[in-house]
């Protein structure tokens, strides 16, 4: 599958087969009037990730298009990284709050709050956090335009 955002006219989340290239799954007004900014997939493959410009997320079921969850953002910033670990119960968002956050995904709660004590790197960043990459097993890699432009963090 391949999955597409549009901003215009509210934010759109469409999920395409590659084969037929036929649409498969549209979430309109993803995120109201909020620009997506990020999307991402959990590593099982089950949950569609969409991060917005006012540092909330979405977890979606993949399959329904149905939301499942909501994560309140630190603060009103965009979301440039969203990574989540289905087997660890974590998903960790980064953005231009300068910070990773760190996020407990329990089957229970609808609306995650970040951990404050859940990621001990403490504030790298001096710049937004532009981009964010899984490196498997259990690394995080992290960019900006500060000195250092990238860290990479154990997880």
């Amino acid at each position: 599958a391949v999955v597409s955002t549009q901003s215009t006219g509210g934010s759109v989340v469409t999920v395409w087969d590659v084969n037929s290239g036929g649409r498969m799954l549209k979430l309109s007004n993803a995120h109201s009037d909020q620009e997506i900014t990020c999307i991402n997939i959990d590593s099982r493959g089950r949950r569609l990730l969409t991060g917005a410009r006012n540092g909330h997320v979405k977890i979606w079921n993949f399959n329904n298009g149905h939301c499942l969850k909501m994560l309140e953002g630190t603060m009103e910033a965009e979301v440039t990284g969203i990574t989540a670990f289905s087997d660890k119960n974590v998903i960790y968002t980064a953005g231009w709050n300068k910070c990773i956050n760190v996020y407990r995904d329990d089957s229970e709660t609808f609306h995650l709050k970040a951990q404050t004590a859940g990621w001990r790197g403490g504030n790298v960043h001096k710049e937004d956090i532009l981009t964010t990459a899984y490196c498997p097993p259990n690394l995080l890699a992290t960019a900006s335009v500060s000195r250092p432009p990238s860290q990479v963090r154990g997880l």
